[in-house]
């Protein structure tokens, strides 16, 4: 999920993180096969308050790639082969429900940012928040990102399925037992000022 600095190598705000993320290549290959222009959704979650807080996933992989791209996207970002993914993020995952080829579609235009997978996956975005601080993901090393108000987000992937959004703010203090769950939709951009990411978060309130 985006968080602050200082932060970095925390536990999750709010106990357990429900999180849709994506990716569009703009250029990459894998043992010569050429990835670029495909899109990779992830949708999972964790609990802190279980050992090792093992991330439990599903993944849809774009239905434009043959069978052995499709594999070589499982494999990247699932964290399966050495590299950045497997460093960062790979080995929290500890289970994978289903890879499953779909047709993906990413927005990543100010105002219209979109996550969309058939119909498993909607998130949509059109307001950024305003942010206390720089926004950073340790899924991409804490590079710098933006922060938007999560307009829609609508996962049914079971286990995972959950909707929740209609402009709702990720805000610690108004976080009480009875009001709606909020949602967080941050957009890695990179130096070239490329979308390279997108995490769309599920908060969950705690009930004491």
């Amino acid at each position: 999920m985006p968080a602050r600095r200082g932060s970095k190598g925390g536990a999750s705000t709010y106990d357990t993180c429900d999180f849709v993320l994506s990716w569009s290549i703009d250029n990459g290959h894998v043992d010569g096969r050429d990835l670029s222009g495909l899109a990779v959704v992830i949708v999972g979650s964790y609990a802190d308050d279980e050992p090792g807080s093992p991330w439990r996933v599903a993944m849809f992989v774009d239905e434009n790639a043959d069978q052995a791209r499709q594999k070589d996207l499982a494999d990247v970002f699932l964290g399966r082969i050495p590299g950045d993914t497997r460093k960062l993020y790979g080995r929290a995952i500890k289970e994978v429900s289903m890879v499953r080829p779909a047709a993906i579609e990413l927005v990543h235009v100010p105002g219209r940012w979109r996550i969309a997978v058939e119909t498993f996956v909607e998130v949509r975005s059109t307001i950024e928040a305003v942010a206390e601080g720089p926004v950073t993901c340790g899924i991409t090393d804490h590079a710098s990102g933006v922060e938007m108000i999560s307009d829609v987000l609508t996962v049914t992937v079971p286990p995972f399925e959950w909707s929740c959004g209609s402009g709702a703010r990720s805000n610690p203090a108004s976080l009480t037992e009875g009001k709606p769950r909020h949602t967080r939709l941050c957009s890695v951009i990179n130096a070239a000022g490329h979308p390279v990411e997108t995490i769309c978060t599920r908060l969950r309130p705690m009930i004491r």
